[in-house]
């Protein structure tokens, strides 16, 4: 059985991955970047918040042209195991329910995806407000520090924050964790910027807005925008 705190945050990875790509590809602008996927979270979530039906809708669609799919492929290939393909392609719809259905919190049944939407919104005021190195500071502390805590945290949190879920020992290893990967570019300020994204984590709303805000100020009054 998978682990579903592993694969969340594996799915945490993958969605932080999207939002470093303006610096992966220089062509892209950040901002209009970010823009651009604040608009289409924002509708996405508006979906799923306002018209669930017309999601559920899209799915079926979407299943149906699978059926269809199978349909023209026993045309042009007559000779294929239609009752094994069919098999398979039930099997890894059945595992694609099955690890939504793990990873989703309850909160997202009932509300929709706003973590991920206040997540790119996070980045987005960010990157407006304090540019590029805040950005890159933010974007590093929710893939290591985050993860790195919710992983521990989960497996051996015993103790917690004063008025806050949060672990201590989750939270001391993502601070770890963050400053042993930032250290060797923003030197003695990893530690306090670490140290921002562990209070962040333990007192924001949503930290994965409240991270790369709170990262991202701590990183442009220490450093700026440009590190100097």
């Amino acid at each position: 059985m998978r682990d579903p705190v592993k694969l969340r945050k594996a799915i945490h990875i993958a969605f932080i991955s999207l939002l470093f790509i303006p610096y992966a590809v220089p062509p892209l602008e950040p901002r209009m970047y970010y823009a651009a996927l604040v608009v289409s979270a924002s509708l996405l979530y508006a979906l799923q918040v306002k018209q669930p039906q017309l999601a559920i809708k899209l799915v079926n669609d979407l299943l149906h042209r699978s059926e269809e799919m199978f349909e023209r492929l026993q045309r042009f290939a007559p000779g294929m195991d239609r009752l094994y393909v069919r098999e398979q392609y039930e099997r890894f719809r059945e595992e694609i329910i099955d690890m939504v259905r793990s990873v989703e919190r309850d909160y997202e049944k009932k509300s929709g995806y706003v973590g991920m939407l206040l997540g790119i919104v996070g980045i987005y005021i960010t990157n407006t407000l304090f540019g590029d190195l805040p950005t890159l500071t933010a974007l590093t502390s929710l893939a290591v520090y985050d993860t790195v805590s919710g992983i521990v945290g989960t497996k051996h949190g015993k103790r917690r924050f004063p008025r806050s879920r949060t672990s201590l020992e989750g939270s001391l290893a993502g601070a770890l964790a963050n400053t042993a990967v930032l250290a060797p570019f923003l030197g003695p300020s990893a530690i306090i910027i670490s140290l921002a994204a562990m209070l962040a984590e333990a007192y924001g709303v949503e930290d994965n807005m409240s991270i790369p805000l709170t990262v991202g100020l701590t990183t442009f009054i220490l450093l700026g925008q440009w590190g100097m």
